[in-house]
């Protein structure tokens, strides 16, 4: 029997206000249609987990981890409280869950724990009696010690993929606030194309090096379970209560995979070492053609015979420095300096060590990056020395269909000579290179590169 199991998931800005979520319930409505097998994973309203970390830095510079995830968590338990009261208001009936009762067991690292197992008991028997699940994402129970955690910036996200795979659900729909992949941020570069077609390689490169359009921990778990991923706007901007119609929802953009056959969810540790280069998420000959659609296809890796460029990047990184012998050593003394193995980590992007000096480059949340600051100067005070050396900075990548070779690169040093730099280095992969930048430049950066990306 096919599955009927679906997975929609909200952002922030598509829950941002009441008017945007009773949009929203009318959203899952129109998706639902005679089916009631779905589950909403919600993220908190608009900009309320970064209020929520600001506030609790006011209150404690350095706050435990413990109580900063009871705090955090709290932003997505009212985003899936009011989502559930508007479904059953417009007569869906509707259930919400957070991570613990939705059954989401984790690490027990704080801040950015790992999904271990999903065991959804009391989604099962919502199910039973025609009811959608809403969940709240980013958050889940510690398996040893039954703490609450969070997964960390893009753990929502997260949270719908895992669910899905467990679920073996038909595919995972994200409403997203722009329609689907675009070569630079718009936000930041207005002429930003719009991508109609682009190999799973190059969106899981794109959003490990910082593209926004889904948190790279979600690509990486999809890409490996082949789960099918879609994105469609959820509504307009200052979209009044509740009317939904085609135009105000259309399904712009789908990345299409083979579903899962198996439930079972590996530990997120295991996908880190999936390969971009590696057998392809979306496959061709599955395609269902539609006029309506625009997909993503593997087997398609250009546009109109064209190389695809895509811009991204993370306007906050730290650039790290200090004595080590060899990488391994650097590593540790890492650690130590956070704290342990079970703490959050910051996105490692980069890690060397040459006659004995030690570099890491790592990207993270505003808040995150400032916890990181924060040990590092109360170690450097406690050690009465300048163990490490920190210098915040930005990154922005270039990423490409075809591998980013020397000649491309030493056409873009040579038009960019005169831009600022945080480092000379260039962080190379097979279809990226990565410029350190001033944080104060990033937008700068990012709209030179994509201008010359789109030109060469």
């Amino acid at each position: 029997m096919e599955n009927t199991i679906s997975v929609y998931k909200f952002g922030g800005s598509s829950l941002a206000t009441a008017e945007h979520i009773l949009a929203a319930a009318r959203r899952v409505q129109s998706c639902l249609g005679a089916k009631r097998k779905a589950i909403v994973v919600v993220s908190a309203m608009g900009a309320e987990t970064d209020r929520l970390y600001q506030l609790a830095r006011k209150v404690a510079p350095i706050p435990s981890g413990r109580e900063l995830d009871m705090l955090v968590s709290t932003g997505e338990r009212v985003s899936m409280a009011l989502l559930s009261m508007a479904l059953n208001e417009i007569g869906v009936k509707a259930v919400s869950f957070t991570g613990s009762q939705a059954g989401i067991i984790t690490s027990e690292a704080h801040s950015s724990a790992q999904i271990l197992e999903i065991t959804p008991v009391r989604v099962l028997e919502a199910f039973e009696t025609n009811r959608v699940v809403v969940i709240a994402g980013f958050q889940g129970v510690s398996k040893r010690l039954k703490e609450v955690t969070t997964l960390g910036r893009g753990g929502s996200d997260l949270t719908a993929v895992a669910y899905s795979i467990a679920l073996k659900a038909t595919h995972c729909e994200f409403m997203k606030e722009l329609p689907g992949f675009f070569t630079a941020d718009p936000k930041i570069v207005p002429t930003a194309k719009h991508v109609q077609k682009i190999p799973s390689a190059l969106l899981l490169e794109c959003t490990y090096w910082g593209a926004k359009v889904l948190h790279h921990r979600c690509v990486e778990l999809a890409h490996a379970q082949e789960l099918l991923l879609r994105l469609s706007t959820s509504h307009e901007p200052g979209f009044e209560s509740g009317e939904t119609n085609s135009e105000v929802f259309p399904i712009n953009y789908e990345l299409w995979g083979k579903r899962v056959e198996k439930g079972s969810l590996p530990s997120i540790d295991s996908q880190k070492q999936s390969n971009p280069q590696g057998q392809p998420l979306i496959r061709s000959n599955e395609m269902n053609t539609n006029a309506s659609s625009l997909s993503l296809s593997a087997a398609n890796v250009s546009i109109e015979k064209k190389e695809i460029f895509a811009i991204s990047g993370f306007k906050n990184a730290l650039l790290l420095k200090a004595a080590a012998p060899s990488i391994s050593e650097l590593l540790e003394m890492f650690s130590a300096c956070l704290g342990g193995e079970e703490v959050s980590w910051p996105q490692l992007l980069y890690v060397g060590c040459d006659n004995h000096a030690g570099e890491i480059i790592c990207a993270g949340s505003p808040d995150l990056l400032r916890w990181v600051e924060a040990k590092i100067q109360n170690l450097n005070q406690l050690e009465l020395k300048d163990t490490w050396h920190v210098t915040p900075i930005a990154t922005v990548s270039v990423s490409s269909t075809a591998s980013v070779g020397t000649d491309y690169i030493a056409k873009l040093s040579q038009q960019l000579k005169d831009q600022p730099k945080a480092s000379e280095r260039i962080l190379m992969s097979p279809m990226s290179a990565t410029f350190l930048v001033p944080r104060d430049h990033f937008e700068q950066w990012t709209r030179r590169l994509h201008e010359l990306s789109q030109s060469f």
